[in-house]
């Protein structure tokens, strides 16, 4: 970028092996952009709006690929299982204990030969002693494509996220992916692995509040149904700093008992805003952990530090939630219509 010239427009190609890697799924993708300098210690740049407002270091755009990428790249283990007579798979061992109601997140492999036509597969819980079926659910697929729809001949590459049920109890099973109609079948060999389940670590009951606020949080076109909820700060926020001091915050969130499990990663920002509502300083990230992966009346804690202010002055201390994904990265709001919640209506830096 030093040889660039004051408004000059650079394009650039990305393979699409570059960016999804070997074998992947035609799917749409979220890709999530960011500059930084490598020669610098604070790491990432700011995106900016035309107006100047800081719009966080990242920016989420989907990316729709047509077709599946190349194989050659992609190397195939030795215990690949011939499930049914028209399709191979590779499932890998789990390396790591799940909680209860948690998530695995995994990558099979398939092939599927010309002869496959049609088929439905599953994922089940088996127990360890004798194999029988605890739990069962759909196995998800890319863009809802079914396998009958996916290219032959060639290996393709599936990154899924297994949900552990919630009412499994802990202790020690098989991780089993089977055709649907398993016990109808033949020349069937189902994959299964061992796994082990945890007892859940969740919170469900909110901490001690230093601060409470028990705001909702909706979606603009569907304000019936609260996303999230900010329970509070757990410890109280600084009305007044010196210069150059960082702030830091504990925010309490909780997804609603009425609420369903949100289907993307919502994301929140911590601004400093000055006297004309411009943010001075900020920090983007998760409300203390992927939202997707949450329990109605999950509570989690969020800890955010931002820089000191480099100027004397008044200042506001807000926290905004988005979504991520589509353009623009459109925020939740109150039931007032408010798109932030104030956290700190006067901060004051001599």
């Amino acid at each position: 970028v030093n040889r660039w010239q004051p408004g000059e427009v650079v394009m650039g190609v990305i393979p699409a092996e570059e960016w999804v890697g070997p074998a992947a799924m035609p799917d749409t993708y979220q890709l999530q952009l960011g500059v930084y300098d490598p020669a610098s210690s604070t790491g990432e740049l700011d995106r900016l709006a035309p107006n100047g407002q800081p719009q966080g270091q990242f920016m989420t755009f989907a990316a729709t690929q047509q077709g599946h990428t190349s194989d050659k790249r992609l190397p195939i283990p030795d215990d690949v299982v011939q499930i049914t007579p028209d399709v191979r798979v590779y499932l890998p061992p789990p390396h790591e204990a799940v909680e209860q109601g948690g998530s695995l997140v995994t990558t099979l492999l398939w092939y599927l030969e010309d002869s496959f036509t049609t088929g439905e597969f599953v994922v089940r819980w088996r127990t360890l002693d004798n194999a029988q079926v605890v739990a069962e659910s759909a196995l998800p697929l890319p863009s809802g494509r079914p396998l009958a729809a996916w290219p032959r001949h060639d290996w393709l590459r599936h990154v899924v996220r297994l949900r552990v049920p919630a009412d499994l109890p802990a202790g020690d099973y098989l991780l089993a992916l089977e055709p649907l109609d398993n016990d109808q079948q033949r020349g069937v060999n189902p994959i299964r692995r061992r796994i082990t389940v945890t007892a859940s670590t969740r919170r469900f009951t909110p901490p001690d509040l230093a601060q409470p606020f028990d705001v909702a949080l909706f979606r603009t076109a569907e304000p019936a149904t609260a996303q999230l909820r900010l329970l509070g700060l757990v410890t109280p926020a600084p009305t007044v700093i010196d210069v150059n001091t960082p702030i830091t915050v504990t925010l309490a969130w909780q997804l609603p008992e009425t609420a369903s499990t949100p289907t993307v990663d919502l994301a929140t920002s911590v601004q400093l805003l000055d006297q004309a509502n411009q943010p001075v300083t900020q920090s983007d990230g998760m409300p203390g952990g992927a939202t997707s992966a949450l329990l109605p009346g999950q509570v989690l804690t969020q800890t955010v530090t931002l820089p000191g202010v480099p100027a004397p002055g008044t200042y506001r201390l807000i926290v905004a939630t988005y979504d991520p994904q589509p353009p623009g990265n459109p925020r939740l709001v109150t039931a007032t219509g408010e798109d932030f919640v104030e956290l700190v209506s006067s901060l004051w830096v001599p």
